[in-house]
C-alpha cells in the first residue's frame, strides 16, 4: 500500500470529488498494489472509507478547461494563438487540440482515456481501483469488520455505479470496449490482459445490469446530507446514467451506423449495423423512471426570482435572462441531479470566460476573456419568438436575416438587450432571454457583477476598448463572450484600482434535469409518440426563460410547422438541447452521437474583426479557421501501444 505524503495533495483531491464530501482533515489517498498489504486498505472503515474516495477521484475533470472534452472537443469555443497568452504558454490545452488545430495520431492520442496521457487519466486504472474495493469489502472477504451492513452495501453499491459509469464514459470516446469486472494485476494492464472488445450491445447490457444490481442499496437523494455528501452516487444518479447509456445505444453514432463495420479475430461484429427503433423505447423506459426518481426526490427546474441581482427585484427580462445561467452556476441548486467541485469551484472556466468592462483596468486580474463563441453558435439561438431567425417572419420581414451581420444603432425598443443608441450587430438584437442569459457581446449586458439592474455594466468589445484586443493579454477572438458559465456576482475587487477578480465557487454540472426531460423528448419522438404529448415537455423547459410555447411561436411567427412531423420535431428538439445545454459540453456528447458532428465541426470559424477600432473596422465579418474534421473522430482512437501489447484489440475505424 502506497499513501500520497501530502496532505495537500490529498485534500485537492477530496475537493476535486465535491464539497465536504467526507470530513478530510484525516485523509490520504491510496494506490494499492497487488501485495499482502492490500488487506490493510480494508482493516476497517476508515481506510476503508480512503479507497472509497480513490475510487471516486478518476471522474473525469470536466468543469477543468485544461482536462475537459465536452467544453472544448467541439465547435462551441474558439481559441487562436493570436491570443498572445496561449502564444506565451506555447500551446492550446490538449482537450481543445483534440477538437480544433491538433493533429491527432494512434501513436500519441490526445486525451488519453484508454492507457492514460496527454491530458487524461486511464479509467481502467479507475475500474481495477473499483474492482480491488469491490471484492475487499464484503464482510465475508475480510473487509471492514467495525461498520453497519448498511452502510457496507451503500458504499459497494455506489463503487459499482461508478464502475458502471467509468465503463459508460469509455463506451462514448471509444464504441465498443472491454467488459473488466475483475481487478486486473497491476504488473499486468488492460492491454496485457488480452482482453478483447465486446459489442456494443453486450457493453450496455453489461453498464446497465450493474447499474441495477446496485440500486437496491443506493441511498435516495433525499436522504443525503448534501453538507458532507453532495456528489455521492445515489439513485437517481444511478438511474439517470443507466438512461443515458441506452440513448447512446440508440442513437445513430451506434444505432444502424453501417460505417462502423468492424468485426475482430474472433470474427465477432462490434457495432450494431443493423437499426433497432426499440432501442429508443428502451431509453425512453428508463428515463421516466430517472425523472420519476428525480421527481420523487424533489428535483425540478430552477426558476430565478431576481434574488441574485442586487438591490430591488429587477425586471422580469433580467429574471428570464438569469433563470438558466442560474441552473449552471448556482452551486447545488434543485436543478442539479449530479456535479463535481473541482479547480477551486470552476475558477478557471470562470475566469477563462469573464470578461472586463468599462470601470476596470484589465491588467493584471488574471481575467481571460477568451472563451469565445464563433459566430454559427451565436446564430443557432433562437429569436425573441423563440423559432429559428432564418424561418423568423419578423426577421425576414423586417431584413434582419438577410442584414445580420450588418452594423446597426441599437433602437429604444431594444434597449433592454444592448446600449441605446449605440452601435452592435443587428444578430445581437431581438434574440431569446435563453441567447442573453448565455452569451455578452459589444455593448450587450453582463447581469450582475455586484450591481443593480439599473447598474448593469455593458463591454466595449472594439479593439483599443476595454474589453477589445489591444493592450489586454487574453481576447475573446469573435467578438463574443461565454457569460453563462461565470457566476452572476463574480467582481472585480477593486473597480477603481482595478485590482483582483473574484469568482463565486460552483460545482460543474455533469447531469441537469432539464437534460434529461429533453432527452425524454427526444427518445418518444424516435419511437413515433404523437407531438402533442412531447411538445408539453419542450415547452416546460422554455417557459423558465421567457421562451413561447414551441406550437404558439411556429404558428404565430413563421410560415411552418415543423413540429407536427418526427422529423421536424427531431430538428427542434436538437436545437432545443445545443441551445439550452450550451457550453457545458452537451454538444460534445450530441452532436457526435448524433452523427452531425462532421457537419458542425467543419463549419468555418467566422468572427469579427476584433482587432478593429471603428464601427466599419469591427463589424467586418472573417473567417478565422476552417476546420478538417474527419469521419475518423467520431471515436477516439487506440494507442497503437495498446494494440501492439494486446493482439486481441482491433482499431477504431479510420485510425
Amino acid at each position: 500500500m502506497r499513501l500520497l505524503k501530502n496532505m495537500k495533495t490529498t485534500i485537492a483531491l477530496l475537493i476535486l470529488i465535491t464539497f465536504g464530501f467526507v470530513s478530510c482533515n484525516d485523509y490520504l489517498d491510496i494506490y494499492p498494489g497487488d501485495s499482502p498489504e492490500i488487506k490493510d486498505a480494508f482493516m476497517d472503515r476508515n481506510e476503508s472509507e480512503k479507497y472509497l474516495m480513490t475510487c471516486y477521484s478518476y471522474m473525469p475533470r470536466n468543469g477543468n478547461l485544461y482536462t475537459s472534452l465536452p467544453l472544448l472537443g467541439c465547435d462551441e469555443i474558439f481559441y487562436t494563438t493570436d491570443d498572445i497568452q496561449f502564444t506565451a504558454m506555447g500551446s492550446f490545452p490538449l482537450p481543445y487540440l483534440y477538437g480544433y488545430g491538433g493533429t491527432n495520431t494512434s501513436g500519441s492520442p490526445f486525451m488519453n482515456y484508454w492507457d492514460g496521457g496527454n491530458g487524461a487519466s486511464s479509467l481502467w486504472d479507475a475500474i481495477r481501483h473499483c474492482n480491488v474495493f469491490l471484492e475487499h469489502m464484503p464482510l465475508e472477504a475480510g473487509g471492514p469488520p467495525n461498520m453497519e451492513e448498511i452502510e457496507r452495501k451503500q458504499w459497494i453499491a455506489e463503487v459499482s455505479v461508478l464502475k458502471a459509469y467509468y465503463h459508460y464514459y469509455l463506451f462514448t470516446l471509444y464504441g465498443p470496449i472491454p467488459i473488466v469486472d475483475k481487478a486486473v494485476s497491476t504488473n499486468a494492464g488492460i492491454n496485457e490482459f488480452k482482453i478483447h472488445r465486446e459489442s456494443i450491445d453486450d457493453v450496455v447490457n453489461y453498464i446497465t445490469t450493474t447499474i441495477d444490481n446496485a440500486l437496491p442499496d443506493l441511498k435516495d437523494h433525499a436522504h443525503l446530507n448534501l453538507a458532507t455528501e453532495a456528489g455521492r452516487i445515489t439513485k437517481t444518479i444511478a438511474l439517470a446514467i443507466k438512461a443515458q447509456t441506452l440513448v447512446w445505444s440508440a442513437s445513430p453514432l451506434f444505432n444502424g451506423n453501417t460505417d462502423f463495420s468492424v468485426v475482430d479475430n474472433r470474427g465477432k461484429q462490434l457495432f450494431a449495423i443493423n437499426y433497432d427503433k426499440n432501442k429508443w423505447q428502451l431509453a425512453a423506459d428508463a428515463l421516466e423512471v430517472a425523472l420519476e426518481s428525480a421527481e420523487s426526490n424533489y428535483f425540478k427546474l430552477h426558476y430565478s426570482d431576481g434574488s441574485e441581482i442586487k438591490g430591488k427585484t429587477p425586471s422580469q427580462e433580467t429574471i428570464y435572462r438569469l433563470a438558466v445561467r442560474e441552473a449552471v452556476v448556482t452551486h447545488w441548486n434543485e436543478e442539479i441531479i449530479w456535479a463535481k467541485y473541482e479547480d477551486g469551484g470552476s475558477a478557471t472556466l470562470q475566469t477563462f470566460a469573464q470578461a472586463f468592462y468599462p470601470g476596470v483596468t484589465p491588467h493584471g486580474k488574471g481575467v481571460g476573456q477568451r472563451q469565445a463563441p464563433p459566430l454559427h453558435i451565436v446564430e443557432q439561438f433562437y429569436s425573441a419568438n423563440g423559432v429559428p431567425i432564418n424561418v423568423d417572419n419578423d426577421w425576414i420581414n423586417n431584413g434582419w436575416y438577410n442584414n445580420r451581420f450588418t452594423a446597426v444603432r441599437v433602437a429604444p425598443e431594444n434597449k433592454t438587450e444592448a446600449v441605446e443608441g449605440q452601435v452592435t450587430a443587428q444578430i445581437n438584437l431581438n434574440r431569446s432571454h435563453r441567447f442573453y442569459s448565455s452569451i455578452c457581446f459589444d455593448r450587450g449586458y453582463w447581469e450582475g457583477l455586484g450591481f443593480e439592474e439599473a447598474e448593469f455594466r455593458h463591454l466595449e468589445g472594439r479593439a483599443s476598448e476595454v474589453s477589445g484586443a489591444i493592450g489586454v493579454r487574453s481576447i475573446g477572438m469573435t467578438g463574443y463572450y461565454c457569460k453563462k458559465v461565470c457566476g452572476i456576482n463574480n467582481t472585480f475587487l477593486s473597480p477603481v484600482t482595478g485590482t483582483g477578480y473574484q469568482v463565486t465557487p460552483y460545482a460543474f454540472p455533469i447531469i441537469r434535469l432539464t437534460d434529461l426531460k429533453l432527452l425524454y423528448a427526444e427518445c418518444l419522438n424516435e419511437i413515433g409518440v404523437d407531438h402533442q404529448e412531447i411538445l408539453p415537455i419542450l415547452d416546460e423547459v422554455r417557459a423558465r426563460s421567457g421562451i413561447l410555447p414551441v406550437k404558439e411561436a411556429w404558428d404565430n411567427h413563421t410560415n411552418f410547422t415543423d413540429y407536427d412531423n418526427q422529423i421536424g420535431l427531431r430538428e427542434i428538439i436538437r436545437q432545443e438541447r445545443l441551445n439550452e445545454l450550451a457550453f457545458e459540453g452537451g454538444r460534445f456528447w450530441d452532436t457526435r452521437r448524433w452523427r452531425t458532428a462532421l457537419i458542425n465541426m467543419n463549419t468555418p470559424v467566422k468572427a469579427w474583426n476584433v482587432w478593429g477600432e471603428t464601427v466599419a473596422d469591427y463589424y467586418n465579418l472573417v473567417i478565422k479557421q476552417r476546420p478538417s474534421y474527419s469521419f475518423k473522430n467520431y471515436l477516439m482512437p487506440l494507442s497503437e501501444t495498446s494494440l501492439v501489447k494486446n493482439p486481441n484489440l482491433v482499431q477504431n475505424p479510420g485510425w
